[in-house]
């Protein structure tokens, strides 16, 4: 009984410091404790690359806050460079332990208030070996004015995972899968020689569906996405992958 009593508290804690702020994304979406964001793209850092993860923070409680961004883990990326972690200042090559802004408070950010940067933002563009997924991980922390971290408001992973070189209708179908449509009203109708698992991440990273596609005739039912772009990503059994982007009408 004690032993669930403390999972039930810590699982509270964590809730209670994600309340503490909201980090917003662009679009109107948002951050969440936990979340992984995955993108495909390496492209270099420019306003609209698909794998700049922008950011505001808004405060959420009835007090002055002091907020940082820390490295919590790196993988893949060992030497730490071809990245921009920039919040208030940026930085071009991290390690875990770095903390930004590296000035003594952090960001002071009022009750209710939201930060106004439109530069602030995480962004890889590095390779890796081409295989592997490169992962960071990123946490939000709270500092008291003299710079003294206090605690974790929200940890998230940015994940940049490779696919093989078949982005295209004519690849896939070399996979064994052939789409009829990229364009969906309502249901992504895919014909299949082999099995795979199908992904539909939105344009932040978030997984949004998870299916399974079988030998024969497919309809995959997306009718509950919001109008927008995605990207549909297929493994099949033996370990292949490739992805192409869909529009929901």
């Amino acid at each position: 009984m004690k032993k669930i009593i403390l999972l039930a508290a810590l699982a509270l804690g964590s809730f209670v410091n994600a309340q503490q702020i909201t980090v917003n994304t662009p679009g109107g979406g948002s951050l969440e404790e936990g979340e992984v964001y995955t993108t495909s793209s390496v492209a270099l850092p420019n306003l609209n690359a698909d794998n700049k993860l922008r950011f505001n923070i808004t405060n959420n409680t009835e007090e002055d806050i002091y907020v940082k961004v820390k490295v919590t883990s790196i993988d893949g990326n060992e030497e730490g460079g071809s990245v921009q972690l920039c919040y208030w200042v940026c930085f071009y090559d991290i390690a875990v332990g770095t903390v930004v802004p590296d000035f003594t408070a952090g960001t002071e950010i009022a009750p209710g208030a939201t930060t106004t940067s439109s530069e602030d933002h995480f962004i890889s563009f590095y390779t890796g070996n081409g295989n592997d997924d490169v992962t960071y991980g990123l946490a939000f922390i709270k500092t008291d004015v003299n710079g003294t971290e206090l605690e974790t408001l929200l940890n998230f992973t940015y994940k940049y995972q490779p696919t093989a070189a078949v982005k295209d209708l004519a690849g896939l179908k070399n996979m064994g899968l052939s789409i009829s449509n990229t364009v969906v009203k309502n249901a992504l109708n895919i014909d299949a020689t082999v099995n795979a698992d199908a992904q539909i991440y939105d344009m932040n990273g978030r997984v949004v569906f998870t299916g399974k596609v079988v030998n024969g005739t497919n309809a995959l039912n997306l009718s509950g996405l919001s109008t927008g772009v995605y990207t549909a990503r297929f493994k099949t059994a033996d370990n292949k992958t490739a992805e192409i982007k869909l529009v929901k009408n």
